[in-house]
């Protein structure tokens, strides 16, 4: 008998997961980028060259956007550390 009611099982598998982590996810991207551009020297032909330049590209933007995510999460933690130091402990 299929659940009555599955938006409850999928919130509990959602509520388990742990939060990510964007220094960790930063890292992968990172080894990942390195892997990508040594794929575009080492590609035997011009459609695995082009296919590895693409990868790469995409993986180059992921990572752009991982390290605009740690920049602000920096500064909203400094922005709320800034408040609580003004308005003092809550």
């Amino acid at each position: 008998m299929a659940n009555p009611n599955p938006y409850k099982a999928r919130l509990a598998r959602a509520l388990k997961r742990k939060p990510g982590d964007i220094d960790a996810t930063r890292r992968r991207t990172w080894a990942v980028l390195c892997l990508a551009y040594d794929e575009v020297g080492l590609a035997p032909d011009a459609d695995r060259r082009r296919n590895a330049i693409l990868a790469y590209s995409q993986v180059a933007t992921l990572y752009a956007k991982t390290c605009e995510a740690a920049e602000l999460e920096a500064r909203i933690q400094a922005l709320e550390d800034a408040a609580q130091w003004r308005d003092g402990p809550r």
